[in-house]
């Protein structure tokens, strides 16, 4: 089970980070969602202080599959409608 903690972007507007956790080690579902966006093309997200990684969305969600280890792990989220950032979100997790 996943505990969740986050931070919004100062102006408010922040991606929503959902995890569908499995076990340690095994792959999890990230969805990602910006709600009242215009439009969001992409998604680019961090695990921990590995390197961003670009996520299409499609009517501003996008889902990744992604593998957390035990303990705690940061996922940071940042909204784009093309080279347009729109907002930031982090969230800590715990398997």
């Amino acid at each position: 089970m996943s505990v969740r903690r986050g931070t919004l972007a100062p102006a408010g507007i922040a991606p929503r980070i959902v995890l569908n956790p499995t076990a340690p080690g095994e792959v999890s579902t990230l969805l990602m969602f910006l709600p009242n966006a215009d439009e969001v093309t992409t998604y680019r997200y961090r695990i921990g202080d590995a390197d961003e990684i670009p996520a299409r969305a499609f009517w501003n969600v996008a889902t990744a599959d992604v593998t957390l280890t035990t303990g705690t792990t940061t996922v940071t989220v940042r909204a784009f409608n093309g080279d347009v950032f729109l907002g930031i979100a982090t969230a800590d997790f715990a398997l």
